[in-house]
């Protein structure tokens, strides 16, 4: 026990010891990559998908096995892989040509698999994998689709290829009749040219007659081939133009139904929103009828701020519009109806705060009047002083807009101005009352 104690404290035993522990260490930091560092399916799909023609798409990638082949430090990781691609389209091969068409056969359908074996070999670079691969095998052998084709092409194995077939079948019948008519031809030309040289002559003409027949007949069949072929393309796009346009229509339609609908909705921020949006800016192309009957909306939506800004903006478009008025004049306790007549009323300035100026005219009276007035929301209140010299006098009008959409009020006018009969001088005990009405026109 004694000889134990010594040997374990002595100093060689002590350097044994910690060489051992510095080995240890060693072996501990050089450990191999770690599996998640190692590069995956998505670093071999960026470095293959550039290697197959666009129109394969490879679906997924599974990794065999796994080696490095340099040390832990700068590591070059080699991967044996089985990648499964398909073809986004069918894939075609040339096996023939007909006349002018090369005849397709369908060698792989779209989205049929097909696996590629390959190896990889990935770099450490900036802390990022840099791959590269090696297939065994190629997917270019399996064709290509058809618009990669070039020429015209037509399916062997369709109808197409029959009709194709059949139509250069009978051209190139034709063809060889007419070659051989000519050869018959020319061979009786070399026979009667030793019999009579006049009969040849003859001959030659009619001949040269015929072929000049054959060939307009073959340049007017190209004619009526390529007039055919200009008749599909126009009626083709006749067509399209004819779905666009019902498009534009419905398109329109939805337009149409979708302001109205706004302009009467519950929340009246959308419906003033809307307003401006159709009226003020001019937001949508609409026509003139569609314009007409969403105003005519706005003014029966019993709404009196949203009516107030539709009257503002026909106001700002400065209109004339005709007053339809019915007018009654007092004298003492009798009243008398004098007479309907229609007034025009041109608007001539408006201020923001809903104030407006414009010119009322009778239609029996070249004289305007300035009349001033204001929109308070769907009422319309105005005054109108006579500016002739003969007969001063001051009219108050007050209209509301009611249900049916028609602005309808009363005219009071002092006396002794009186603008709805010919003679404007009347005695001082008369008064006038009208109730007019007037509808509103784009």
């Amino acid at each position: 026990m004694m000889l134990l104690v010594n040997i374990v404290k002595s100093p060689f035993l002590n350097a044994i010891c910690a060489l051992g522990s510095l080995l240890a260490v060693s072996i501990g930091l050089s450990h191999p990559v770690a599996a998640q560092e190692m590069p995956g399916e998505e670093e071999i799909i960026q470095a293959l998908s550039p290697q197959i023609p666009v129109w394969w798409s490879v679906e997924s990638v599974s990794i065999e096995a796994s080696v490095n082949d340099v040390d832990e430090v700068e590591p070059r990781i080699r991967q044996r892989f089985i990648a499964t691609v398909k073809p986004t389209e069918d894939l075609f091969e040339s096996v023939d040509a007909v006349g002018p068409f090369k005849a397709l056969i369908l060698v792989h359908e779209a989205g049929n698999l097909y696996k590629l074996y390959g190896i990889s070999s990935s770099e450490l670079r900036l802390g990022k994998w840099v791959t590269q691969v090696r297939l065994g095998n190629s997917v270019n052998q399996l064709g290509a689709p058809r618009s990669f084709h070039d020429g015209p092409t037509v399916l062997a194995d369709s109808d197409e290829f029959g009709k194709t077939s059949e139509t250069i079948r009978i051209l190139a019948n034709l063809k060889n009749r007419w070659k051989n008519s000519l050869s018959h031809l020319d061979s009786a030309i070399d026979t009667m040219r030793d019999d009579s040289q006049q009969l040849v002559s003859e001959l030659s003409g009619q001949i040269r007659a015929k072929v000049a027949t054959a060939r307009e007949t073959a340049v007017a069949i190209e004619q009526a081939l390529a007039e055919a072929d200009a008749q599909r393309q126009l009626t083709s796009a006749l067509e399209e133009k004819k779905a666009e346009s019902n498009r534009a229509i419905e398109a329109r339609k939805s337009l149409y139904q979708s302001l109205r609908a706004k302009l009467a909705s519950e929340d009246p921020d959308e419906r003033l929103a809307t307003f401006h949006a159709v009226f003020d800016v001019g937001q949508f192309q609409l026509t003139q009828q569609e314009r007409q009957n969403l105003l005519e909306t706005v003014l029966k939506s019993k709404d009196p701020g949203l009516q107030g800004a539709a009257l503002f903006n026909i106001f700002a478009r400065k209109p004339e519009f005709s007053l339809k008025q019915e007018t009654r004049t007092h004298e003492v306790e009798d009243e008398t109806l004098l007479n309907d007549h229609v007034l025009s009323f041109e608007v001539s300035r408006l201020w923001e705060n809903y104030q407006f100026e414009g010119y009322l005219t009778f239609n029996d009276q070249s004289t305007s009047m300035r009349s001033t007035g204001t929109i308070h929301g769907n009422q319309l209140i105005m005054s109108t002083n006579s500016t002739d010299r003969r007969s001063r006098g001051h009219c108050a009008w007050n209209a509301e807009i009611e249900d049916d959409g028609m602005l309808r009020g009363k005219m009071e006018c002092a006396p002794p101005f009186d603008p709805s009969i010919t003679n404007w001088r009347r005695s001082l005990d008369q008064s006038v009352t009208g109730i007019w009405e007037a509808r509103f026109f784009f």
